[in-house]
């Protein structure tokens, strides 16, 4: 009888999303262990209204019936409380198996971690490789609503500025 092997650096939670890294360990691992990583993965979406999720399987080329399980049990619970879900992969056999499934038909399947970034409007996020090792850096600063007053503002001066010079083009004294 094999261990439960539990995978807590696998789900990583940021401010802006939830990340689920799936790696060969947790695809070589046992039923039990899966499961408990979906407890793990739903217990973190449970503490967000709207939560936005991240399926990383990059590091796969191959993958089973227990892992499709796995993420259709977290893509359950993000649309239950109206969040959105990314699945990220390239690999060609990785995809085939979720199309086999009719799984490419409702999620968002994209093939880089900057696209499935992207996709999620994660633009307080940004995804870098450091050292061979890929790090997700958070941003301070402006944030969404900050950047539309500072838009706002920008366009208004604009229009005044247009309707200056066309008052002073009318009154040419």
């Amino acid at each position: 009888m094999s261990s439960l092997i539990t995978f807590s650096e696998n789900v990583k939670v940021f401010s802006s999303h939830i990340r689920v890294v799936i790696t060969p360990e947790v695809v070589e691992s046992s039923w039990a262990s899966i499961s408990s990583l979906g407890d793990q993965v739903v217990k973190c979406l449970k503490d967000v209204k709207h939560p936005s999720c991240l399926v990383d399987l990059t590091q796969l080329d191959f993958m089973g019936s227990s892992l499709v399980a796995l993420i259709v049990r977290v893509w359950r619970e993000v649309k239950s409380r109206n969040g959105r879900l990314v699945v990220v992969t390239s690999h060609p056999i990785v995809k085939e198996t979720i199309s086999l499934a009719g799984l490419d038909k409702i999620w968002d399947i994209q093939p880089t971690i900057e696209l499935g970034s992207r996709a999620l409007d994660l633009s307080e996020t940004v995804v870098a490789e450091v050292e061979g090792r890929e790090v997700v850096f958070e941003r301070s600063g402006i944030g969404r609503y900050e950047r539309l007053v500072w838009v706002s503002i920008v366009l208004t001066l604009v229009l005044i500025l247009g309707i200056s010079i066309f008052v002073m083009m009318q009154n040419p004294s």
